[in-house]
């Protein structure tokens, strides 16, 4: 079976800090893919808001999230706090990629590395419109 791969780049955009909680752990006492699901979306939140965006409005649109694919590379635990790296992926005339690195934040080991496929929507009139300029900014 062939690994997914996923390339982070050099460029850092934003990086969140996240505590794993014990509500996050699984019957393996580690850290679920679940709630490292939610770290990532927490880390993108905050990526956005550092640009006075959210995931409801950037320039009128909102997101919804098309894809995604996560690479785990070790096991976190309670009490650990992880570094969630956010940088740019491909970015298209209707959606755009972003990638995030998980580190643990004492060590530097990497945890996953992730990416998630975003599509521009306008939410009232049900359609997808064009990649905002001011999305496309914050990318610089």
């Amino acid at each position: 079976m062939e690994r997914l791969r996923i390339d982070f780049p050099e460029r850092v955009l934003h990086t969140e800090d996240v505590p794993v909680r014990i509500t996050d752990l699984n019957y393996g006492n580690h850290l679920g893919h679940d709630k490292l699901v939610s770290m990532l979306h927490e880390a993108r939140v905050a990526f956005l808001r550092s640009h006075g965006m959210g995931e409801l409005d950037i320039d009128g649109l909102g997101i919804i999230l098309v894809d995604l694919a996560v690479s785990y590379r070790r096991e976190a635990f309670y009490g650990q706090v992880l570094s969630i790296d956010v940088a740019a992926g491909e970015v298209g005339s209707r959606g755009a990629e972003l990638l995030y690195r998980v580190r643990d934040r004492a060590s530097g080991e990497v945890v996953a590395l992730a990416r998630t496929g975003l599509l521009f929507y306008d939410y009232s009139a049900k359609r997808v419109g064009a990649t905002p300029e001011r999305f496309r900014a914050a990318l610089l």
